[in-house]
């Protein structure tokens, strides 16, 4: 199983896979190279689940889940429980590393606010079958940090992430007021995808504005 289990690390950004070749230029954008990675240009790699057909992110926490050693920080829950939860993806358009630097996923009004296995995600058994797990705290704040450290690699390598800018566009009319938090915890996950629908439209009516990209092949 180490093999599997090191694709899982790899692939849900545990712990990137990369090279770096010094010959191939002065820059980081010319000398780094993630292509080893799916999805290079996304915060998650999508898959899908094999009983349902059903798309899910495969995140650092959907990799914990098939490790033991971090078994205190699931849960397993009955898909009627998961109702009166927070779904990890939306969680994840909630907050970021920031907000875990300065405290503010305590705070109960703050819409950072992590409640400790408040959250919860679809993981895929070893059989197949779809499951609901309850998170801690602790396990969603590490999707925060390892998403963060993955869009700084991605920044090395030249390649543009839109999926950070738009949530930071996102958080920035929430905390503006422009957006109620209510609104950002009913469609959290809707309202990302809508924000990097008009980056994509945008970038194609203003080519020299997109972020520089790196070919991932």
């Amino acid at each position: 199983m180490s093999l599997t289990q090191a694709q899982r690390v790899r692939d849900s950004r545990g712990a990137p896979e990369f090279v770096f070749n010094p010959r191939l230029g002065e820059t980081y954008h010319e000398t780094l190279d993630l292509k080893g990675n799916p999805s290079v240009d996304r915060d998650w790699y999508e898959t899908k689940f094999k009983a349902t057909g059903e798309p899910y992110r495969f995140t650092v926490a959907h990799w914990c889940a098939t490790e033991a050693r971090f078994r205190n920080h699931l849960r397993k829950i009955k898909p009627s429980d998961a109702a009166t939860l927070i779904p990890l993806e939306n969680m994840l358009v909630r907050i970021t590393q920031q907000d875990v630097v300065y405290r503010r996923y305590l705070v109960p009004e703050h819409r950072a606010f992590v409640p400790d296995f408040g959250v919860y995600m679809k993981v895929q058994t070893p059989s197949g079958d779809q499951e609901y797990r309850a998170i801690s705290r602790q396990l969603v704040l590490f999707c925060v940090e390892r998403r963060k450290a993955w869009r700084m690699l991605q920044s090395k390598a030249g390649i543009g992430n839109r999926e950070y800018q738009a949530q930071r566009a996102i958080l920035a009319d929430v905390d503006a007021g422009k957006i109620s938090k209510e609104e950002l915890f009913e469609r959290g996950v809707e309202l990302l995808n809508n924000a990097m629908q008009s980056l994509q439209a945008s970038d194609r009516h203003n080519p020299t504005s997109q972020p520089p990209m790196r070919a991932s092949n």
